[in-house]
Order: structure tokens, then C-alpha cells, then sequence
């Protein structure tokens, strides 16, 4: 079988990109959700939808709950919409 060619990348670029993986991606969901649109109650549901698509396998209610938790930690600022609402949009 032959070997597949291994393209070479910088370890130490690579290791910084994966460490803030996190933190990335939520300044990441506080620009687009400011700039995509400009209705508060949008931008929170916006927000919330973006979140929860980075961890498909979470429920409905489970990803309510890890957005409260999110926010209690003041990792987002964003007013939680109910279940219901996530699952709406």
C-alpha cells in the first residue's frame, strides 16, 4: 500500500490555532452576530443558533442549559431564548 504524502505545517502555528479553538470561535460569534443584523433579539438567537451548531449532538434543552452556563461564566453576554425557540429557528 503505498504511504500518503504528508504535507509539512508549522507545529508551532498548528499548536496556538488548537489551543484557542474556543476562544476563536466565540469572538467569532460576537462579530457575526453584530454585524449580521442589527435587532437585539436577533443577535441573541444568532448567537445561541451559532453555538449550539458547534455542538450538534447537545438536545435542545441540554444546549439551553450549556448557553446558561456560558453565560454565567460570561463567556457570551446574549439573553437565552427558551427550547422552543432554538428548536423554531
Amino acid at each position: 500500500m503505498k504511504k500518503r504524502k504528508r504535507w509539512p505545517r508549522n507545529e508551532k502555528l498548528y499548536n496556538e490555532i488548537q489551543e484557542n479553538e474556543f476562544l476563536n470561535f466565540f469572538d467569532f460569534v460576537k462579530y457575526l452576530s453584530n454585524v449580521v443584523c442589527g435587532d437585539r433579539k436577533m443577535k441573541n438567537n444568532i448567537a445561541c443558533l451559532l453555538i449550539w451548531h458547534k455542538f450538534p449532538n447537545l438536545s435542545a434543552r441540554r444546549a439551553r442549559s450549556f448557553l446558561l452556563f456560558l453565560r454565567r461564566i460570561k463567556v457570551i453576554n446574549a439573553k437565552i431564548p427558551c427550547f422552543k425557540t432554538l428548536c423554531n429557528y
